[in-house]
């Protein structure tokens, strides 16, 4: 009776093992039910617009763990790991994003406030600094920048912004739609109800979606982040793996500017 482990099976590489043995992990991971990113609890009021302030102040910083992918018109470049740290309170902002490839090792890492930011390229040795960012449709400051970031963060955070808001669609269909103008651009934003899960922000300049590991879950934080940025014809999508709430403070080392003042 022939053998079912064949000796010849034993010669192949080692290398067809692990390709295996990964596809297998991968398949076992894939089916395993994503568990919800449940967000901080926030005062209900029944009132739309005051309901989205609140749960934006609900959440004062996030810490992120993920993967992004960008491309554009011509090129789509590969996808890497990124760690984000994030602060908004009382009118203070800060961002930090470390961006790693293989093995860990660090591509760049940026720093930014409310003035300026820093960027810093390990590979080419640089540090580079500024105060202003130059797009296909003008050039927006740091200030603008980060704030936008934060509409993709905490998608309620429009509602700290946005003058004057205005009711679109009363949510008879479950979606709630409202327009503001943010930075002199009219942008809608649409929520699902009763959570006020963010759906899709849209104006003449960028898009932005998001979605949840179940869509109609209430209180759930979105699972990817999408966003397009019309002129430029930039897409990317930040795929969530961790997030923790309100861990960090303004102080906190991760904000230290040390590694950027060499």
């Amino acid at each position: 009776m022939p053998s079912a482990f064949c000796p010849s099976h034993l010669k192949r590489p080692v290398y067809l093992v692990l390709i295996l043995l990964h596809l297998f992990l991968y398949g076992c991971a894939y089916m395993v039910k994503t568990p919800s990113i449940m967000i901080p609890e926030s005062e209900k009021t029944g009132d739309l617009k005051q309901d989205l302030l609140n749960r934006a102040k609900s959440i004062e910083s996030l810490k992120i763990q993920g993967r992004l992918k960008i491309s554009n018109r011509t090129s789509k470049f590969p996808s890497f790991n990124c760690a984000i740290w994030f602060f908004s309170k009382k009118g203070k902002l800060l961002l930090r994003i470390r961006g790693s490839g293989p093995f860990g090792v660090t591509v760049f890492d940026l720093l930014a406030d409310r003035r300026e930011v820093w960027i810093y390229l390990p590979q080419q040795g640089k540090i580079l600094k500024g105060n202003t960012f130059f797009t296909d449709y003008g050039n927006i400051s740091v200030d603008k920048a980060i704030r936008l970031m934060e509409m993709c963060l905490n998608p309620w955070s429009p509602a700290r912004y946005c003058s004057p808001m205005r009711l679109l669609k009363n949510g008879s269909n479950g979606i709630a739609s409202l327009v503001c103008c943010l930075f002199g651009q009219d942008i809608t934003l649409s929520y699902r109800l009763p959570g006020l899960t963010p759906i899709i922000f849209d104006s003449g300049l960028t898009s932005i979606t998001f979605s949840t590991s179940q869509e109609l879950e209430a209180d759930a934080y979105p699972r990817e982040i999408s966003f397009l940025l019309k002129n430029d014809g930039i897409k990317g999508t930040l795929s969530i793996r961790e997030i923790k709430f309100n861990n960090l403070s303004p102080n906190s080392p991760i904000f230290d500017r040390a590694l950027f003042s060499h």
